[in-house]
This record gives structure tokens, sequence and C-alpha cells, in this order.
């Protein structure tokens, strides 16, 4: 015996999606429009947190930078002064044949310091640094007019070098600085167009909530007005 076979006719008509009811009294409608307030808000925020993140980054770096220019400023000046006391002394006839002085010892410690402070934030500082540590150690073991002019030579190049490096710092921050600018007024510009958009959608709400409520009264009570005056005519007959 063969199995029956569905006819198309007989199909069954496919299930309606589930819609989640609105709620109709005043009441829950303005639940439902703090509740859509509330989620716009937090999102906005989150938003705009987001944007304020590169913010800080850009102060963080602004920061470091203004602190590295300073340290850059100390260092010029440090192995500017060393490279001049060297330099007379290297053509000093007396100083030329002698080891360095306690005050050219101190000058030059003091560059070598500044330079040696560089390190954390550059790296290449690190060759300027053991330039002049290699120099200074030659002209201690053997203080001759030569060795001076290599240290006075030494001294020279790193304070070319940083004044380089300087310059592109200043470069930097300065870029950096109308990153920031440029992020800001994207950032103020965007909350202030949240914040319009927010109002204009609440204020919606509230209009088109209390416009169906007007009208949802004004039906309920044309409504009734027929029922109220047909005991009158009633009792008139």
């Amino acid at each position: 015996m063969a199995a029956p076979s569905d006819s198309p006719g007989l199909s069954l008509p496919a299930a309606a999606p589930r819609r989640w009811p609105l709620p109709r009294t005043l009441r829950g409608k303005g639940v439902l429009a703090m509740a859509a307030a509330l989620v716009y808000a937090l999102g906005a925020a989150v938003y705009l947190t987001s944007l304020r993140g590169g913010l800080q980054e850009d102060v963080a770096t602004l920061d470091r930078l203004h602190t590295y220019e300073r340290m850059l400023a100390k260092a010029e000046v440090a192995v500017s002064s060393a490279s001049l006391e060297v330099q007379e002394a290297t053509f000093a006839p007396l100083l030329a044949e002698m080891s360095p002085t306690r005050a050219i010892a101190l000058t030059v410690e003091g560059a070598q310091r500044a330079v040696e402070g560089l390190v954390d934030h550059n790296a290449a500082a690190e060759r300027s640094l053991r330039a002049i540590v290699r120099a200074k150690t030659a002209l201690e073991a053997q203080p001759v007019r030569s060795t001076w002019i290599e240290l006075r030579d030494v001294l020279r190049r790193v304070q070319e070098e940083v004044a380089i490096e300087r310059d592109r710092a200043a470069l930097e921050r300065q870029a950096v600085t109308e990153r920031y600018q440029a992020r800001f007024g994207d950032v103020t510009r965007i909350s202030y167009l949240l914040l319009l958009i927010g109002v204009a959608a609440f204020g919606a709400l509230v209009v088109g909530g209390f416009s169906r409520m007007t009208r949802d009264r004004a039906s309920s009570w044309s409504m009734s007005s027929p029922m109220r005056s047909s005991p009158a005519r009633t009792r008139c007959r």
C-alpha cells in the first residue's frame, strides 16, 4: 500500500515571526523612552571615551617630548661648554702637553652625564657617549695635542648631533600638537552633534507620545458622547 503523498494545496502556512508587544499605557511608553535614552547615552559615552583615548595619548607624548627637549637643551649647553674649554686648552702652550685640569675634567664629565641622560630617550646617544668616553680616556692616558684635538672634535660632533636631534624633537612636538588640536576639535564637534541628536530624538518621542495620548483621549471621548446622549433622548420621548 503506497504512502499518501503530500498535496501542495494542503501545505500549512508559515508561522508568522514573533513580535515583541509594545507598551500601550503612558507609563510603559515613558519607561521605554527612558530606556532608549539611557542606551543612547551609554553608547555615546563609550564612543566619546574611545575618542578621548587618542587625546590622552597625545598629551602623554607632548609631556615626553617637552622633557626630552629640556634634556637636549641642557646637553647642548654642557657639550658646548666642554668643547670651548677643550678648544682653549688645545692651543694653550702649557696645557696642551699636560693632563686636563680639574675644571676641564669636571666640564667634560658634565657633558658626559648630560649625553648619558639622553640614552633613555634616544638609543643613538649611546654612540655619542662612547665616543666621548673613548676620547677622554685617550687624553688621560696620553695628554698630547693630538688627543686634545681628538676630544675637541668629538665634542663638536656630539654638539651638532644634539642640535639636530633637538630640531627633530621640536618638529615632532609641533606635529603632535597639531594632531591634538585636530582631534580635540573633532571630539568637540562630535560631542555637540551627539547631544543635538539625543535631544532631538528624545523630544520627538515626547511629542509623539503626547500627540498619541491626545488622539486616544479625543477618540475615546467621541465614542462615549453618543452613549451619554442616548438616555437623554429616551427620556424626552
